[in-house]
């Protein structure tokens, strides 16, 4: 007995379904601890005007995974929680960043846009720029923060 066409492809279809069910990743970004809210303050620099008196300001950053804030600086700078594990939380840059050297300045050679921070540790970055650009520090907020308002932020 011959098979309709329409039944022929069924099994196809089923199979498809099942590659397409096992490569999504739509909760990709994984959460094991309590979400903890984040302070994202960042403050201007440059390299030729000495007596430069950097503009400081702060965003609230909410720690669960997916959380995002975008800082109007240079285009637009993103930052999101993608990870919570206990205590680290790892968050992502939509722009590669200079992590803090181990001498304290910048490391332009090591550029990334992941970073993690954890209590009393907190992600220290710049642009990779050499003649002026942003400073930021991300740090879980422990509720001394004031809020320095910046201006033209989004959450």
């Amino acid at each position: 007995m011959r098979m309709p066409k329409s039944l022929t492809a069924l099994p196809a279809l089923v199979l498809m379904v099942a590659i397409a069910t096992a490569c999504d990743d739509s909760d990709a970004g994984t959460s094991t601890g309590p979400a903890r809210d984040l302070v994202v303050e960042f403050s201007d620099w440059n390299g030729w005007e000495p007596d430069h008196q950097p503009t400081v300001a702060q965003l609230q950053l909410k720690g669960g995974v997916g959380e995002q804030v975008r800082v109007e600086v240079m285009g637009g700078i993103d930052i999101e929680v993608v990870e919570v594990d206990g205590d680290e939380i790892t968050i992502e840059t939509s722009e590669e960043m200079a992590p803090q050297g181990d001498s304290g300045g910048v490391n332009l050679n090591e550029l990334t846009d992941t970073f993690v921070v954890t209590p009393g540790s907190p992600a220290v970055f710049a642009t990779a720029t050499l003649d002026g650009g942003y400073d930021f520090e991300v740090r879980v907020d422990d509720g001394a923060d004031r809020s320095i308002p910046a201006p033209g932020a989004t959450h």
